[in-house]
């Protein structure tokens, strides 16, 4: 696991497999369609990069043995703001290419936390800090799970998901992306 992404959760979390799909740089076409996503109430382009990484990334391997998808929760609070959860909407544009399943209720967000974007480093992992719980660990034991987000940027949020996922299961995780910012 050598690549940039996987770098972030060394020493913080136990992953399989990571990778991202692009690095995001903002003001590019790719930068617009993810804040069109997550801010523009286009849940329809998850769904469409959900099938185009499937779609590019299943001739190597990468979700071998994958036996179910986890999108990053929201807080039902954000999520009720937005209107959808756009991890889950990558996440079935994934499970629609690939058949594997969506499991999208074995882990909740506790906490209504600030946005991660308009903190550094240090203060997106004391923000996130135990933010995530596994409230049916049944549906994630004894399965290679992808975790799936939009972007990733130091890691803090998914390394944190991933934790509560480690700490109450018996499951492999692995990590997909659709962007992993530069900071």
């Amino acid at each position: 696991m050598e690549n940039s992404t996987a770098r972030l959760f060394w020493g913080i979390a136990k992953i399989e497999r990571c990778a991202s799909w692009i690095d995001y740089e903002s003001h590019t076409s790719c930068a617009k369609a993810i804040y069109a996503l997550k801010y523009g109430n286009r849940p329809d382009i998850g769904f469409a990069l959900g099938q185009l990484v499937a779609d590019e990334l299943q001739p190597t391997g990468f979700f071998d043995g994958i036996d179910c998808i986890v999108p990053l929760p929201l807080h039902r609070k954000r999520q009720r703001e937005r209107g959808y959860n756009q991890s889950r909407e990558f996440a079935l544009g994934l499970c629609s290419v690939l058949h594997i399943d969506l499991c999208d209720d074995a882990v909740e967000r506790l906490r209504n936390t600030k946005s991660q974007a308009s903190l550094v480093h240090g203060e997106r992992s004391t923000n996130i800090k135990d933010a995530f719980g596994v409230v049916r660990p049944e549906a994630l034991n004894g399965k290679h799970v992808l975790m799936v987000d939009d972007i990733v940027t130091t890691g803090a949020t998914l390394s944190e998901c991933i934790k509560a996922i480690n700490k109450d299961t018996d499951a492999r995780v692995s990590v997909l992306t659709i962007g992993r910012a530069k900071h």
